[in-house]
């Protein structure tokens, strides 16, 4: 019983024995095959792990085996082709890709060849019947082989059409071959599998980066997943944001599509205001935080990757414009605690000796949920004193309380020039009224 790989066009056999030789990426974009090394490998890991290999061109039949050669006292298995009583040498051992190209990946490679042309089929035979004008790889039956058999559908997507959920051109979804690990082919081939994360779909990604082993990163998959997104119909992409929302809520397991790449998320800003609606987008660790603040927010918890990548787009809304509307400009009051009240007590006891008009209740210790806030802010009334303000020191809330506390008493804003004369104004005073006093004490 054989395997045997066919397709359309007889090969030519210098295209085995000379490595690099990839002819069909330069006639066709969209072959699965990019280094003219794939089927060298393959053949390699066959003979290696002692599988008979035969290919047939048309009606010529080709001969896979190995000879000794010796060089600086090793011995090694070259591996050459053997058609009738000619004999071709391929300058490859059998050691080829030994660390890494296993039996799999390089039956993998042969049957990625026969993909890349016309009419490919994967069969098996007890007799192969060579035929003119088809390339037919026939590899002896083994446990080994009839194991990657049942491998096929896992390997590649061309075994698995319905499944097919949303085919693009560069980018397709397919419903999920198993429940559990992450699957992600490329031209249809499987190139990054992960089986301690869950996906909601596989994903067959044509543009993703693959080295010579035929595999792909983690960071390349996402990214390429990332930067995907944008071709996909709303619909679609609506389906993908809703199952990571409800997964996040819901389990605590990972998933694939939880962390994206924010370089590479370009949605169309309309279709994503579309799937968010007025809803709050936060982080889960954002909801677990300000709780309370957001009781009365419609929300949309997703994974922090989410929600930075839509931070920038206009109409979407997230965390501080939630909280900005919930707050005082961004101040979210707290309970002082005993040192924070003392300080607070000794600042209000030093202004109203100079005659300032301000009390404890004037003053409230809050957080500023806005990056770069201020270490205090005067509103309606009353004076918010950043809590960092305080960890400064005396010197520092005092200067807080005492710049906010002019806005109060003066009615401007900052960098206006009425404050600034207004400043100046009980600057003034202030050293006349020392000097006033100090002349008294000497009479």
């Amino acid at each position: 019983m054989y395997l045997c790989i066919e397709n359309s066009g007889e090969v030519d056999i210098r295209s085995l024995c000379i490595m690099g030789v990839s002819i069909k990426e330069k006639e066709n974009d969209k072959a699965i095959g990019m280094f003219g090394t794939g089927a060298k490998y393959g053949i390699a890991a066959l003979v290696r792990t002692l599988h008979e290999v035969t290919i047939y061109s048309g009606t010529k039949k080709i001969d896979v085996h190995t000879r000794k050669v010796n060089l600086r006292g090793v011995t090694f298995e070259e591996i050459i082709f053997r058609h009738g009583k000619k004999t071709y040498s391929t300058n490859m051992t059998q050691d080829l890709g030994k660390l890494s190209w296993t039996l799999n990946k390089g039956i993998i490679e042969i049957i990625s060849n026969a993909y890349d042309e016309k009419d490919p089929r994967i069969y098996r035979a007890e007799k192969v019947v060579p035929e003119s004008g088809k390339t037919i790889v026939a590899i002896k039956m083994s446990s080994s082989i009839e194991s990657f058999c049942k491998m096929l559908p896992e390997y590649f997507l061309h075994q698995r059409s319905e499944d097919c959920v949303y085919q693009g051109e560069k980018f397709a979804l397919y419903s999920r071959l198993k429940p559990e690990g992450v699957r992600v082919y490329r031209r249809g081939v499987l190139v990054y599998s992960n089986h301690e994360l869950k996906s909601l779909y596989d994903y067959n990604l044509d543009r993703v980066e693959v080295g010579e082993d035929r595999t792909s990163s983690s960071w390349e998959v996402r990214w390429e997943f990332t930067r995907s997104l944008k071709y996909l119909p709303e619909a679609i992409l609506s389906n993908i944001i809703k199952s990571i929302e409800l997964s996040n809520r819901s389990s605590s397991e990972q998933y694939f599509e939880d962390s994206i790449e924010k370089g590479a998320f370009e949605v169309n800003a309309e279709v994503l205001r579309k799937i968010v609606g007025n809803r709050v987008v936060v982080s889960n660790e954002e909801y677990q935080v300000y709780r309370s603040l957001l009781a009365r927010q419609e929300l949309m918890i997703l994974p922090r990757s989410w929600v930075d990548a839509m931070r920038s787009y206009e109409g979407i809304s997230t965390l501080n414009d939630a909280l900005n509307s919930v707050t005082l400009n961004g101040w979210v009051v707290e309970d002082p605690d005993s040192y924070e009240k003392d300080m607070i007590s000794k600042i209000v006891e030093t202004l109203s000796s100079c005659g300032y008009p301000i009390t404890t209740s004037d003053i409230k210790i809050a957080q500023n949920i806005k990056p770069n806030a201020p270490m205090g802010q005067y509103i309606d009334g009353v004076i918010y004193v950043n809590r960092n303000s305080i960890r400064r020191g005396y010197d520092e809330t005092l200067d807080t309380v005492t710049h906010e506390l002019m806005h109060k008493l003066s009615g401007f804003t900052d960098t206006s020039l009425e404050f600034e004369r207004y400043i100046i104004g009980e600057l003034v005073h202030m050293i006349r009224k020392l000097s006033y006093e100090k002349s008294r004490r000497t009479q």
